[in-house]
């Protein structure tokens, strides 16, 4: 499979001039001084998103290499399959009550602040580079003042997990897979906000799922997930904030511990959850449920 290369990028609330395009595309032939048209596509993004209506697409027609960009506006950006290596960055505040949509592409890294804000991830692949005296996080995202992450059909794999942070914010995952090469990192943390976790799968980390509570409590709903080969399946962090985790019709197989509950923080098991062949399965507020 091929696919197009891009450079750095950052999402941005700044001011922009009157889009001219619903849709506009960009291609490897493209030229920046096209209108962004399907007949006559920009060569780089920048160019066709300041060509594109608030609330409108960029598709990408042809496999190649592709600079940096700058989101002004809400707006969905379709990999079209063909997108990789994107890395998007954004500084604390800088976007603030944007809605940004990224789909069908590959990924290094997502990392974004946003205040009342939403961004969502639909068929994307995040590959954790594994360099030496790397640190950075395939998906870092700070979400303020009631910002919102919406992951869906998401894989993160590599060394390194994902993580999310409020405080006060919201985030879903559905058929999320978190599988790390690197079982001293965690796969998926959640600081500080509240988040539904569905249908999704954790392996090969430290924690698979992480809940902390450094700038406020967190709260999660975990159903019908699994948690194979961590040290902790699921852990609650000892932070200064309490979290409260519940978990449903989920599985925990062949990890150090199946739940590692560490104070503030309390894990309550529901209904038909299974625990199986875990080096200790923890113990849950409601232990009589555990299994």
């Amino acid at each position: 499979m091929s696919f197009i290369r891009l450079g750095a990028c950052a999402i941005l609330a700044t001011g922009y001039a009157l889009a001219l395009n619903t849709v506009s595309y960009v291609s490897s032939s493209g030229n920046d001084a096209n209108p962004c048209t399907f007949a006559q596509p920009c060569r780089h993004f920048n160019a066709a998103i300041a060509a594109t209506d608030e609330n409108g697409y960029v598709h990408t027609l042809t496999p190649g290499d592709y600079l940096g960009f700058a989101v002004t506006k809400s707006i969905t950006i379709d990999g079209d399959f063909n997108a990789a290596n994107l890395n998007i960055s954004a500084g604390l505040g800088a976007a603030t009550g944007i809605k940004v949509v990224l789909r069908n592409m590959e990924a290094t890294s997502i990392a974004m602040s946003l205040i009342g804000g939403h961004l969502t991830l639909e068929n994307v692949t995040l590959l954790s580079p594994d360099v030496p005296n790397y640190s950075g996080l395939p998906l870092d995202m700070i979400l303020q003042s009631g910002s919102t992450l919406q992951l869906t059909d998401v894989a993160i794999r590599g060394p390194r997990g994902g993580r999310v942070s409020g405080p006060g914010c919201e985030a879903h995952l559905n058929r999320v897979s978190v599988i790390l090469t690197d079982k001293s990192k965690s796969g998926f943390e959640v600081d500080s906000c509240t988040a539904t976790i569905r249908n999704s799968v954790f392996r090969g980390s430290a924690a698979g799922l992480l809940f902390a509570g450094a700038s406020g409590p967190a709260f999660g709903f975990v159903t019908g997930s699994e948690f194979t080969n961590n040290a902790a399946g699921l852990m609650t962090k000892n932070s200064a904030f309490p979290s409260e985790v519940r978990i449903d019709s989920s599985t925990f197989t062949f990890n150090l511990f199946g739940v590692n509950e560490q104070t503030p923080g309390t894990v309550i098991t529901s209904r038909n959850n299974n625990f199986y062949r875990n080096g200790a399965d923890g113990a849950p507020a409601t232990a009589a449920s555990l299994k």
